[in-house]
């Protein structure tokens, strides 16, 4: 398989994880609203955790596409002015950010779950 087509294949995985991950957040956040609306005396400090933990996570969800879209503006830009040559090979540096974005959503996704399914379980037994 060429280079290209690793590049292409990674990317399409890493969009397609990104819409999971910003879905389950969606849904983690429906669970929690139900899960609060059975209990309205006390809400568990736990679902209140999961709760932050989505949000975070959408948030960095958006920060993640907003760096990157005016990351690669910028670059384009430049480009199309003829201050960068047009085969530009971007820094390993300017997609560090845009990494530690994308693992911190779904990191956060995964451990908001994590207590979500804590407060079930103890909720069962």
């Amino acid at each position: 398989m060429s280079l290209e087509k690793y590049r292409d294949t990674y990317e399409e995985a890493s969009g397609t994880l990104s819409t999971i991950c910003r879905s389950i957040a969606f849904a983690g956040i429906g669970i929690v609203w139900v899960l609060a609306n059975e209990n309205t005396e006390v809400f568990p400090r736990v679902l209140i955790g999961a709760l932050v933990l989505l949000a975070l996570s959408l948030l960095f969800d958006m920060l993640h596409y907003l760096y990157k879209t005016i990351l690669f503006h910028i670059i384009f830009r430049k480009i199309e002015r003829n201050k960068l040559p047009e085969n530009y090979k971007t820094s390993i540096l300017l997609n560090k950010p845009t990494w530690c974005m994308f693992w911190l959503k779904i990191s956060f996704v995964i451990v908001a779950f994590g207590l979500i399914s804590w407060h079930l379980i103890q909720s069962l037994f």
